[in-house]
C-alpha cells in the first residue's frame, strides 16, 4: 500500500515537473535540548518552507528528541509527505553503531537537516560527513 502511495505521488510529481527529494534528519536526543517547544516549531516550520508533497523523510528512529519529533510532526501536520522507515543502529557494531547509521541514512538520502543542540558528537559527525558528502542542507541551533 505505501508502495502504492509513494508511486502515485511520484507520477504526479513527475508529470508536473516537481522533483522529489529524500530527506534524512538527525539530531539531539531530548535530554540535551533546553527548550522542546522552540525546537519542534523550529523542525514543522523547516518542513513547512523546504519540503513538497511526494517528498520522503527518514530519521534514525530515536523516540526521544528530534527523530521522534519530526516523525509525530510528519504524522500529524503533513500527510502528503511520506515518511519512511527509521534506520536504526545496529548495537552489535559497538560504538561506532550511531555513526554507521547516519552515514547509511546520508548516503541513501538526497538532502540533510540538522537540528543540533551545538555539543552532540553524533549530529557534528553528521553536519561534517554531510557537507563531505555534498548533501547538507541546513542546520539549525536548537
Amino acid at each position: 500500500m505505501i508502495a502504492m502511495i509513494i508511486l502515485r505521488l511520484s507520477t504526479y510529481s513527475l508529470e508536473r515537473g516537481i522533483n522529489m527529494t529524500n530527506w534524512w534528519f538527525a539530531g539531539s536526543r531530548a535530554k540535551y535540548v533546553k527548550n522542546h517547544v522552540y525546537a519542534k516549531e523550529v523542525i514543522r516550520q523547516f518542513i513547512l518552507v523546504n519540503l513538497v508533497a511526494g517528498d520522503t523523510v527518514q530519521t534514525g528512529g530515536e523516540p526521544s528528541g528530534v527523530d521522534g519529533w519530526v516523525e509525530d510532526i510528519i504524522f500529524k501536520s503533513f500527510p502528503l509527505i511520506i515518511q519512511r522507515p527509521s534506520l536504526n543502529a545496529n548495537w552489535k557494531n559497538g560504538r561506532q553503531a550511531g555513526i554507521l547509521r547516519n552515514i547509511e541514512g546520508i548516503d541513501n538520502n538526497d538532502k540533510v537537516a540538522v537540528f543540533y543542540d551545538g555539543f552532540s558528537k553524533g549530529s557534528d559527525h553528521v553536519i561534517k560527513y554531510a557537507k563531505k558528502q555534498n548533501k547538507l542542507a541546513k542546520v539549525y541551533l536548537i
